[in-house]
C-alpha cells in the first residue's frame, strides 16, 4: 500500500500585493514527528524545526503573507532533527 503525502497549496493574496506563494507538504498521512520547513525567497533558504506538522503549517502560512512573512514558497518535511522552534509564533517572533 502506497504511503500518502498530505499536499498542501496555499495562495496568499492582500490589497499591498497580489502574488502567491506555494507551501508544499510532503509529510505522510498520519505523521507526527518533527518537520522542518524551508522557506524560500531571500537570497538564502531559511530553515527551521517544529515539534508538530501542525506549527509547521501556521509558520508555513505566516511565512507567505507578504503583510508577515514575505516569503515566495515554503516546503515541510519529515525529520529527525532537533527541534529550533516550538511553535510558529516562536519562529515568527523569535522567541527560541
Amino acid at each position: 500500500m502506497k504511503e500518502q503525502i498530505k499536499n498542501v497549496v496555499l495562495v496568499i493574496e492582500s490589497d499591498e500585493h497580489n502574488g502567491t506563494g506555494e507551501a508544499v507538504s510532503f509529510v505522510k498521512d498520519g505523521y507526527e514527528g518533527h518537520c522542518k520547513v524551508i522557506f524560500h525567497g531571500c537570497a538564502n533558504p531559511v530553515v527551521a524545526v517544529f515539534e508538530t506538522y501542525k506549527q509547521a503549517y501556521i509558520s508555513s502560512v505566516y511565512a507567505l503573507s507578504p503583510e508577515v512573512g514575505g516569503y515566495s514558497d515554503t516546503e515541510i518535511h519529515e525529520t529527525t532533527e532537533t527541534v529550533t522552534n516550538v511553535s510558529a509564533q516562536s519562529w515568527l517572533f523569535d522567541e527560541d
